[in-house]
């Protein structure tokens, strides 16, 4: 029984020490992406086309620089 408790343990242990690696840093080379193709979006003329869709991603583009 003990050693089932320790493996346990130590696996939950291991998973939330991989976690905590893994958020270590923001994303940089998806944000560069995303704020590219809002670019390029907003270049080719979305905003007169997909006038809803361009106003979401905006939106959304705001709530992620905000965190």
């Amino acid at each position: 029984m003990k050693t089932f408790r320790f493996s346990v343990m130590s696996l939950f242990i291991f998973m939330l020490v991989l976690f905590f690696i893994g958020c270590a840093k923001p994303p940089e080379a998806e944000k560069s992406a995303a704020q590219s193709a809002l670019n390029a979006a907003t270049s080719a003329g979305a905003e007169k086309y997909a006038a809803v869709p361009m106003e979401a991603g905006k939106m959304l583009w705001g709530e992620a620089e905000k965190q």
